[in-house]
């Protein structure tokens, strides 16, 4: 029998997530992630913090513009081919 309350997920293709509770004394429930999802979602997240450095060192104007542009670009397309459009669309309407 195949248990749906969970599912293994490789290191490289994990992402974090936020559970909006809070414990009994108003404070959030801390996960440990086992040493291997621990440390790809550090990778993960250094390599956002150069991304970062990089977009804001760009000093022209313009390319400031083209970079967002491009960023928006493929974001709107990766939303499209993971068929994810429809989940931010239902997600916006709670906003």
């Amino acid at each position: 029998e195949q248990n749906t309350t969970y599912h293994f997920v490789h290191p490289s293709k994990f992402f974090p997530v936020v559970v909006p509770e809070t414990g009994p004394r108003g404070v959030a429930p801390q996960l440990v992630l086992p040493e291997v999802y621990d440390k790809a979602m550090k990778e993960r997240q250094e390599e956002i913090r150069q991304v970062m450095n990089q977009l804001k060192g760009i000093s022209n104007e313009t390319a400031q513009r083209k970079a967002q542009e491009r960023i928006q670009s493929c974001f709107k397309d990766w939303l499209q081919s993971t068929g994810k459009v429809r989940q931010l669309s239902d997600l916006a309407k709670f906003a």
